[in-house]
């Protein structure tokens, strides 16, 4: 099925109805919903020690660029491991994530796991200055690490498309291994890559801040047919992940068709994941989500975000403690991307 395109046309009005309270997450996920949630960025991952606490915590996104921002407060000198993981990606199908390597050739896939590579221009900054990252690339199939069974196999976690592949001159045993562990069907990889970096965060007496920036891999929602959409059908679990309601949908539809088309992007970060502690505290908290243009629309939670200019909202509180995601669907307009 080809790609549909939605109308254009939706009035800043129709944003209210998408800004509700935070709605349960879904009990099962279809392929659609696994596909967003598999290209969500997860961190940073930190437990605070006691007498450091986050007096400020500011998150910004849109659909090209997400920005972390905290200010953290404490009395005497701590060092906290942080965490930070890129997603998981198809290495069958990344001709820009190859185009980063330094040669672009075989040698630099077979060190991707020890110098591995920043895909999505992940930088951190502390009271102003970058931190140099440091961290691992690894290969995953079905979640389970295989880096170290490529490796042994002389096989790059990451190769030029653009050249022969670099398995064909195996001998035929390693191949044939290869093939019977599924890591190759067709000579075609089927494996995902994915960088976690680390860094030890020292907190000096007094305030610390640190800004993460990263340029979100954004889901592409591609394949859909306005007479059978059912991630926002009555009861569909966009509904519950966006905030849409009733109200929306009508307008939606009705929207639809009637001009210009739309296409939708979903971005979503990751502050905790279900295996790490939750998202610390903070004593002032905001959320900025951004849609570049007037005519584009953007649909997330929480409720009573303000608009602030006319492509921005934003959502304040005091003493919260965010939810595990952030997530926010975005219906671009062909005049509604910046020039950057």
């Amino acid at each position: 099925m080809s790609p549909r395109r939605l109308a254009a046309g939706c009035g800043i009005a129709l944003l209210s109805a998408c800004l509700q309270a935070v709605p349960a997450e879904a009990e099962t996920a279809t392929p659609v919903q696994a596909a967003i949630r598999s290209n969500a960025v997860e961190g940073p991952i930190f437990t605070l020690p006691a007498g450091i606490r986050i007096t400020r915590q500011d998150i910004t996104m849109n659909p090209r660029h997400v920005t972390l921002s905290y200010v953290f407060q404490g009395a005497q000198r701590h060092t906290v491991p942080f965490r930070f993981e890129l997603p998981e990606m198809p290495v069958d199908a990344s001709p820009d994530v190859v185009g980063l390597l330094d040669g672009g050739g075989m040698a630099e896939g077979l060190a991707a796991d020890s110098k591995p590579v920043n895909y999505m221009n992940l930088s951190v900054h502390v009271n102003g200055a970058p931190l140099m990252l440091t961290g691992r690339g690894r290969a995953l199939q079905d979640g389970q690490d295989v880096t170290r069974i490529l490796l042994d196999a002389g096989v790059p976690l990451l190769y030029d498309l653009n050249h022969e592949a670099p398995w064909s001159h195996l001998p035929a045993q390693t191949q044939a291994m290869l093939k019977a562990r599924g890591l190759l069907s067709l000579d075609a990889a089927n494996w995902n890559y994915q960088v976690r970096y680390t860094w030890d965060q020292v907190f000096e007496p007094g305030e610390t801040r640190v800004e993460i920036h990263y340029n979100p891999d954004a889901f592409y929602w591609s394949d859909i047919n306005l007479d059978n959409f059912p991630p926002i059908a009555a009861g569909g679990w966009a509904n519950r992940t966006y905030c849409l309601d009733e109200a929306w949908r009508r307008t939606f539809f009705r929207l639809a068709g009637s001009g210009a088309g739309y296409e939708l992007y979903a971005v979503m970060h990751v502050l905790a994941p279900k295996g790490a502690p939750p998202p610390p505290a903070a004593a002032r908290y905001s959320l900025k989500v951004d849609k570049y243009a007037s005519p584009n629309l953007v649909a997330f939670c929480p409720a009573d975000a303000k608009k602030t200019s006319p492509s921005t909202f934003t959502w304040q509180a005091r003493n919260v403690t965010p939810g595990r995601t952030v997530d926010a669907l975005f219906f671009m307009g062909p005049d509604g991307w910046p020039d950057d």
